[in-house]
């Protein structure tokens, strides 16, 4: 036999395995679970844990504990540990394998009827699927897929019960028929309940045996849903039968929806609307997953290929949290950022680094990027002052070819005079595509408080000297001022 043998004691008495009959009967030490677990006649000595769980503070010392115990139970003799329902998938079994490989103990697994499994062959329901068995302690923060048939299991309690049916919620209507499954002698006698009253029965109905079965939910009948299901719902209005005008949609149709989306999610944040930028979100996410089920289809890459290349080069490029490297503030972050990266895209020079910004950036988002990617090498003006001088100086040219009639030349000598500006910003710490978009927002105000004004007169603008409008202008101004 080996140092150690874990055996599932099943759901009820009678579910014992031959197996672990044999085990009890071998083993110099037995020790289950709880005493609660199962009645054996008494006389070789057998112990229970319940008292670790009186004295534990939570789960994780309860599991240490009694892996603990169980080694030091090994040095002395082939040991026995019984637990309830089944020991597979089970934190406390995980805990004990570890600490007695880590002592040199063997330890062999028997498994028995997990309490999922038994409450389910007392339901009425027969699954497509195999169900997904969750204990309640762990249903707090779990990831659930509500698609899949679900058994929480090990409901002893009334606060358990409440925080299960909280996180369920999240995924599941509150109508949605839950079967409460409540063990009764050696079967489960099952009561059919809203999910919204998982917490409002009977206190003694809530054992350490007490499950709660929930069916999958269909696409359609989903109150809340994730990024799964977003996919799913692309899926379906391409498919024969779904919308004509999604199922037209190309890669490159979809490019200047992805632009429009994205502007709209950054004017939700900068007006400080939450309500609006939650919506703009989920709008930008539809674009992506609508790009990739597209690429999908064309053999291209799916969404999980995407999510996969992005986790691996996020992890890739934080190896100061996921590596041995050190970052002690943002600065050095960015620095790292930097270097990985054109490590990872193969760029050999600082111009490759320059020409890799996308040029389908606005233009003065890009031109910044491209100014402060050459200053990363020196390549600067020691001084926002010092750029201002520049301005003035392509101001110059530029009138100089204005007054020439040269139109090419007046052409390029304004893109060197927006470029000279973008860096007096940059150094300046300020935001152009911000700064002009707030100078326009200032002028449409300004404008339509004059307009109001020129009504108010009785005249029209359009009969007004631009000299008189100037006039209306700089009263305008004075005021918001």
């Amino acid at each position: 036999m080996n140092d150690l043998t874990i055996a599932g004691l099943g759901a009820f008495p009678n579910q014992l395995a031959h197996q672990a009959k044999k085990c009890i009967e071998s083993a110099n030490f037995i020790v289950f679970q709880t005493k609660s677990s199962h009645s054996f006649e008494e006389g070789r000595g057998w112990m229970s844990c319940d008292d670790l769980y009186d004295s534990s503070e939570d789960f994780d010392e309860l599991n240490k504990a009694v892996a603990e115990r169980l080694e030091d139970l090994c040095e002395r003799g082939s040991t026995a540990f019984l637990m309830q329902g089944s020991p597979l998938g089970k934190a406390m079994t995980k805990e004990i394998v570890r600490e007695c490989k880590e002592h040199g103990k063997s330890v062999s697994i028997i498994p028995g009827t997990s309490y999922a499994d038994a409450a389910i062959a007392s339901s009425e329901y027969c699954f497509d699927a195999p169900a997904v068995s969750l204990d309640a302690i762990s249903a707090e923060g779990a990831r659930i897929d509500p698609t899949k048939p679900l058994v929480i299991c090990e409901i002893d309690s009334l606060l358990l019960a409440g925080t299960a049916k909280l996180e369920m919620l999240e995924y599941y209507p509150a109508d949605w028929q839950v079967t409460l499954a409540v063990p009764e002698g050696n079967e489960y006698n099952c009561i059919f309940i809203p999910l919204a009253e998982l917490d409002r029965q009977q206190q003694e109905l809530y054992t350490c045996a007490t499950c709660a079965i929930l069916p999958p939910l269909s696409f359609l009948d989903m109150e809340r849903r994730g990024v799964e299901q977003v996919d799913e719902l692309v899926k379906l209005l391409r498919a024969p039968g779904g919308c004509p005008w999604d199922a037209e949609q190309t890669i490159k149709s979809l490019r200047s929806t992805v632009l429009e989306e994205a502007y709209e999610v950054a004017e939700a944040i900068d007006d400080e609307d939450d309500i609006g930028l939650c919506e703009e979100l989920g709008d930008l996410l539809l674009q992506v997953v609508f790009l990739c089920r597209i690429a999908a289809e064309q053999g291209s890459f799916t969404l999980r290929d995407a999510a996969t290349d992005l986790c691996a080069k996020m992890i890739y490029r934080h190896p100061h949290v996921f590596g041995d490297a050190v970052a002690k503030d943002s600065a050095a972050v960015l620095s790292a950022w930097e270097n990985l990266k054109k490590t990872e895209k193969g760029m050999e020079s600082q111009g490759d680094v320059l020409k890799a910004v996308p040029k389908t950036l606005p233009a003065l988002t890009r031109s910044a990027k491209v100014q402060k990617k050459a200053a990363k090498v020196g390549f600067d003006w020691d001084s926002p002052k010092d750029a201002l001088k520049k301005v003035l100086e392509e101001s110059q040219e530029f009138e100089a070819e204005l007054d020439s009639g040269n139109q090419d030349r007046a052409f390029e000598e304004m893109g060197d005079l927006l470029f000279a500006v973008v860096n007096a910003e940059r150094l300046s710490g300020i935001d152009p595509e911000l700064a002009l978009t707030r100078a326009t927002e200032k002028f449409t105000r300004r404008f339509c408080d004059m307009e109001e004004e020129v009504n108010k007169s009785g005249r029209e603008m359009e009969a007004m000297s631009l000299g008189e409008l100037d006039s209306v202008w700089d009263e305008v101004k004075r005021k918001t001022h």
